[in-house]
């Protein structure tokens, strides 16, 4: 019998401990909400000043659904609040936007003869030619931008020129102010359009698929021009320690970023 009334007892104390987990809903009162959610909490990085300047946290590569990123602009804004980003670019790719090219095709049937063109090059997997495009690469930024009204954060325009990892590199294009106006089929002719608008000019991972760090032909070309500004150490899971002193000596700045 003891241990009859042990059991019931533990019973009881557990029932009455999951009934403080929830609480009534304010308008029907038979509809429970879980009395510990809090709903979306900030994680906020608190970094003290540094010689009288505040510190902000950016993330300086980011991409939607505008080119091959998974959410919409909003959600990356929202994403980048909760976990206490102050400052975010949008970084579209300019020459590889896979996620427009399927809702493009998707869209097929909604669009009118003017798109005809455009939509046929993304089905054979081409970035519609300058003249033809009828897109407009700020919409990305402009739609971020309005989101973030909400939250506090700053958005940085920016571009990604993604050309072939090995030849060239993947440079992104910060404080940009007409996308459409960046792209040329020449890599080297696509930086200088963003250095015209006032870019800087941001090397992002610089190792990847390459087999060492060292500068290529065209790196040689562009960083001794000194059309680089900075260079991307860590980028997502990937971590340069190597090209630090470089950015050092050569008074290049030095991000961390998602690639997200």
């Amino acid at each position: 019998m003891k241990k009859v009334l042990i059991s019931l007892a533990l019973v009881l104390l557990s029932m009455a401990a999951g009934a403080q987990q929830f609480h009534q809903d304010v308008v029907n009162a038979e509809m429970l909400r879980p009395s510990a959610h809090k709903g979306n909490l900030r994680k906020e990085i608190i970094i003290p000043q540094v010689n009288g300047y505040n510190v902000y946290k950016a993330d300086l590569h980011t991409h939607t659904v505008y080119s091959d990123g998974q959410v919409l602009p909003k959600f990356r804004v929202a994403e980048a609040w909760l976990d206490g980003i102050d400052i975010m670019a949008v970084t579209e790719h300019v020459e590889y936007r896979p996620v427009e090219a399927d809702m493009a095709v998707y869209l097929e049937q909604y669009a009118d003869k003017r798109y005809e063109q455009e939509i046929a090059s993304f089905k054979e997997g081409k970035r519609p030619d300058k003249d033809g495009k009828k897109v407009d690469l700020n919409t990305a930024v402009k739609k971020a931008q309005s989101a973030a009204k909400g939250y506090g954060i700053t958005i940085i325009p920016g571009v990604e020129i993604s050309r072939d990892a090995v030849k060239e590199g993947h440079f992104n294009a910060l404080f940009t102010t007409d996308n459409n106006l960046v792209y040329d089929k020449d890599a080297y002719k696509s930086i200088l359009n963003a250095k015209a608008q006032g870019a800087l000019i941001q090397h992002n991972h610089p190792g990847w698929r390459r087999t060492e760090i060292g500068y290529n032909e065209f790196q040689k070309k562009i960083y001794g021009e000194g059309l680089v500004d900075g260079v991307e150490v860590v980028n997502s899971a990937e971590i340069y320690p190597g090209i630090t002193d470089r950015c050092n000596n050569d008074g290049l700045y030095i991000t961390a970023n998602s690639d997200i």
